[in-house]
């Protein structure tokens, strides 16, 4: 079961399973396997729907890659793409609130404990105009699919929980599979 997995992969069943809420965009400019975004707004308006009084919105995007061996140098890239290519993702807007970027690697977690360590160390946050005009937050999340466990900084705990409760959902579709041939 464990190789039929691996054979078909988790990283095409999490881009069909995002798909339906979320744009798949094209990875080009990126390397990484696919990028998936979601955006949200939310509004109160008075009597007719141009007499709003307050909006926001809140941006998800999510970077995919599986990788065979992660190395320092490839944290240092997904810092620096943090830094240097948010804007392409926050929407300019004046109700704009927050945007939360995750970079998801999946790869065999027996890494080297610095590894470990530098992904538990690491913050990505970027405020505009001291927050009034939204914020972002970055968080770089490892999955080993063998195993079914994760890493993650603090602010990512929860997006791992939902990718390692998605991971069983892929797993127990296999099963299914295997069990009906």
């Amino acid at each position: 079961m464990e190789t039929m997995a691996r054979s078909i992969g988790f990283g095409p069943f999490l881009k069909e399973s995002l798909g339906t809420y979320y744009d798949i965009l094209s990875s080009q400019k990126y390397a990484c396997d696919f990028i998936a975004r979601y955006n949200e707004r939310n509004c109160a308006y008075a009597l007719k729907k141009e007499m709003e009084y307050y909006a926001f919105e809140n941006n998800e995007v999510l970077f995919y890659e599986k990788v065979d061996e992660l190395t320092l140098e490839k944290i240092e890239v997904i810092k620096d793409l943090f830094q240097k290519k948010h804007v392409d993702f926050v929407a300019e807007s004046k109700d704009h609130m927050a945007t939360s970027m995750y970079y998801v690697i999946e790869v065999d977690l027996p890494q080297h404990s610095e590894i470990i360590s530098a992904i538990k160390r690491f913050r990505f946050y970027k405020s505009f105009k001291f927050g009034l005009e939204g914020w972002v937050n970055g968080s770089i999340i490892l999955i080993d699919t063998t195993t079914q466990k994760g890493v993650s900084n603090p602010f990512g705990k929860k997006e791992l929980k939902r990718l390692l409760k998605l991971h069983g959902k892929f797993i127990d579709k296999i099963v299914s599979q295997t069990t009906s041939i």
